[in-house]
Formats: structure tokens, C-alpha cells, sequence
């Protein structure tokens, strides 16, 4: 991540720190992300059960309505997934901003870029580039989660069929 952020920023790799440091920035990275994990995964949960009693839309093609069983599920796993995205972006993004000013060479500890970023621009510049972060994490929870869910209700099935008992119920989002 470092070499990616040196390559990028606008002085260049070697005036951004070349190969020297290259852990530099990666204490707000993982101080966050525990928290932003919590975040996506606690949200991630909470959609999915406050869905559950949202009737299947009937315009959902049926083709996208059954993938991995789910009987209308695929939509509200993706639903759940973008909505979990863009709030653990909340998180993950200050986080980013920190870390990449740090690997760059623009702060040398965590407790100067913290102050740096905020005197530069309150508490909005934790979150520049928010919606390119949010742009970006979308389509990828988009495909993934869904198709997780959908993975994950074939093996049960699977696995209910060959003990005998192949009308078992989904397993729980957070079971096996």
C-alpha cells in the first residue's frame, strides 16, 4: 500500500520516502480496522434482519430471484452489503487519509497527522475522497456478499440433502 501511495503522490516515490519507511502510516490502518469491521459487519447484519420482512419485489427477474436458493434473497443481500459498505467507508476512510499522508512523508507520528489533516481542513478533511472510497467499496460488496449468502445456503442445502433432510430452513446469517 505504501509503494502504491509513494507511486501515486504528486512529488514522486523517491521525494515521498522511496523505499525507506515503508511501514510508515500503518498504525491509523490498523487501529481502524477493527472498528471498521464492526461497522460493516454490525450493519451488514442489522439490514439483513430488518429486511426480512420486506415482500420479494415481484419485478425482480426470476433468474436473479433464485441464485443459490435464496428464493428472492439475492436483493436483500446486496441491499444489506452497500449499506454496510458505505457506513464502514465512515470509518476506513479518515483512517486512509492519515495513513497516506503518512507514507508519503507529509507527517512523521500519528498524533501530527492527526492535527495536520484537522488543521488543513477540520473535521470535513478526514473525509476527502469519501465518495471514491465509497464508489469503489460498493460494487465490490455488491457481487461479494450476495454471493457469499448464496454460497453459503447452497452448501447447507447440500448438506441437509445428504443427512435426509433435504426441507431443513436456511441456516441463521451467522451460522454455518
Amino acid at each position: 500500500d505504501t509503494l502504491k501511495t509513494r507511486l501515486q503522490a504528486p512529488a514522486g516515490f523517491a521525494v515521498s520516502g522511496g523505499w525507506r519507511r515503508l511501514f510508515a502510516g500503518v498504525l491509523p490502518t490498523a487501529l481502524s480496522s477493527v472498528p471498521g469491521g464492526a461497522v460493516f459487519f454490525g450493519v451488514y447484519e442489522l439490514t439483513k434482519a430488518r429486511l426480512e420482512g420486506v415482500a420479494v419485489d415481484e419485478a425482480i427477474p426470476p433468474a436473479f430471484n433464485g441464485i443459490g436458493g435464496g428464493g428472492g434473497l439475492w436483493h436483500k443481500d446486496a441491499c444489506a452489503a452497500v449499506t454496510a459498505a458505505a457506513a464502514s467507508c465512515l470509518v476506513r476512510t479518515p483512517a486512509a487519509i492519515v495513513s497516506q499522508r503518512m507514507q508519503i512523508g507529509q507527517y512523521g507520528s500519528l498524533r501530527e497527522a492527526l492535527s495536520g489533516v484537522f488543521a488543513g481542513g477540520g473535521w470535513r478533511g478526514f473525509y476527502t475522497g469519501l465518495g471514491v472510497s465509497i464508489a469503489r467499496e460498493l460494487p465490490f460488496a455488491f457481487v461479494q456478499f450476495p454471493l457469499y449468502e448464496a454460497l453459503k445456503r447452497l452448501v447447507h442445502r447440500r448438506r441437509a440433502a445428504e443427512a435426509g433432510t433435504a426441507g431443513a430452513p436456511a441456516a441463521p446469517a451467522g451460522g454455518g
